[in-house]
């Protein structure tokens, strides 16, 4: 049975669907990068996952091992943390751990040195973060705040 958290990550975290295609991080999560870099990913980011053209989805699930690459690649691009083709680097390493191959790694680099750059231009200054809230177990939507949060575990 392969290991179901790929070399690197902490673990795998809980989600919620946020809005339809977006979906908050219920707990920090880590990656420690190969030359011992260390990007921790905060409680209650909101993420897209991988943002992969709708042809490419035929191909490629959403839903695969490139879930937790795809994080923390949104992490560094939502704060800025590192260079952009640092980031898309980083992307390539976290992909090859989780057990991505070498075509499947090629695609989602290309397709981010392509097109990063309209998402790195949207850079939020709250880095994709929500204000200040608790988001400890059993936490509830602030009012006015809509989301669907039904349950939805990366395990």
């Amino acid at each position: 049975m392969p290991d179901l958290v790929p070399p690197g990550f902490s673990g795998l975290p809980d989600f919620r669907v946020w809005h339809p295609g977006e979906w908050i991080l219920l707990g920090m999560l880590r990656y420690t990068a190969r030359d011992g870099r260390v990007f921790d990913v905060r409680t209650g980011y909101i993420t897209d996952f991988a943002s992969i053209p709708a042809p490419m989805r035929a191909v490629w699930a959403v839903n695969d091992e490139t879930r937790l690459p795809a994080v923390v690649h949104d992490w560094c691009y939502s704060t800025q943390c590192i260079a952009r083709a640092e980031a898309d680097s980083l992307l390539l390493e976290m992909m090859e751990r989780a057990g991505s191959g070498l075509a499947k790694r090629n695609a989602y680099y290309a397709g981010v040195r392509a097109g990063g750059w309209t998402h790195w231009n949207k850079r939020t200054d709250m880095g994709g973060l929500l204000p200040d809230y608790d988001f400890s177990p059993g936490w509830a939507m602030p009012l006015g705040w809509q989301a669907d949060l039904s349950a939805v575990s990366v395990g």
